[in-house]
């Protein structure tokens, strides 16, 4: 066994030492037994046993379990860029988040900090922006820099972005010249405010962001479903609908902006 090796296997048994559960995962982070998470365990001679079953496997941590959530910084694509996310972060912030155990993964880095008793979670992860999502229930363990135990409480700037909300206080302004930060609560919200939005040029505005953001946001869905949803906006939400005429107008240039960018004509 090499040296790094021994070192990962000394790290996983430190965590099994500490009651935290784990369960095995290829290089593509697929689960190798049959239930994934629910195979959790910190019982050693499973442990052992899938060693030897999957000898090349990674391993990834319960989250809840260990009482713990990461902050998961991303760089998987140019739209998102968690390196550039954290260096816009406030100072105290950052300071924060350099105090917690970083295990860098092959597209980015993940904080580990411990989530104050009496907190309940109801979502698996929580997307703040492209490049930043809080990981609640399981992730895939690499190389920390120390141990996870030593994981800080998360702070209250953390915590916040535990709720349902329209803006993160994680306070960064980011920008793409393909692809706007758009936020899912800020669209949802605007819909459930009625038909406040729906005077004027604001509705051709509207309706332009929220085919920006499902075509975004759903890149698998098929466009008939998506123009399905901004009719329903523009019928049911809007006080004065679009013409016809205007709205296929809209719908007709967020299907040829996004056929062009998948580079489907």
């Amino acid at each position: 066994m090499g040296v790094n090796e021994r070192a990962k296997m000394n790290f996983i048994n430190e965590l099994i030492a500490n009651g935290c559960e784990i369960f095995p995962v290829t290089k593509d982070k697929k689960p190798c037994t049959t239930h994934g998470l629910k195979d959790a365990t910190n019982d050693i001679e499973t442990i052992k046993e899938w060693r030897s079953q999957f000898p090349n496997c990674r391993w990834a941590l319960r989250l809840d379990k260990a009482n713990l959530i990461v902050a998961d910084f991303d760089n998987h694509t140019s739209n998102n860029n968690g390196t550039k996310l954290f260096e816009q972060l406030p100072k105290e912030q950052q300071d924060f988040l350099k105090t917690c155990p970083i295990d860098r993964s092959n597209h980015g880095f993940h904080f580990f900090m411990k989530l104050p008793k009496g907190q309940k979670l109801d979502q698996a992860r929580y997307e703040i922006s492209n490049g930043l999502e809080i990981l609640t229930l399981q992730v895939n363990l690499y190389e920390p820099n120390k141990s996870i135990l030593e994981a800080p409480e998360a702070p209250k700037f953390n915590l916040d972005m535990l709720k349902p909300k329209t803006e993160t206080q994680f306070n960064f302004n980011v920008t793409n010249s393909q692809n706007k930060v758009r936020w899912a609560g800020k669209i949802i919200n605007k819909i459930a405010d009625g038909d406040g939005l729906a005077k004027g040029d604001g509705r051709n505005t509207f309706l332009n962001e929220l085919s920006g953001f499902l075509f975004n946001k759903f890149t698998l869905a098929d466009p008939d479903a998506i123009e399905y949803v901004m009719q329903l906006v523009n019928e049911h939400v809007f006080a004065e609908p679009l013409p016809r005429s205007e709205f296929n107008s809209v719908l007709k240039s967020a299907i040829k902006k996004y056929t062009r960018e998948l580079g489907a004509v």
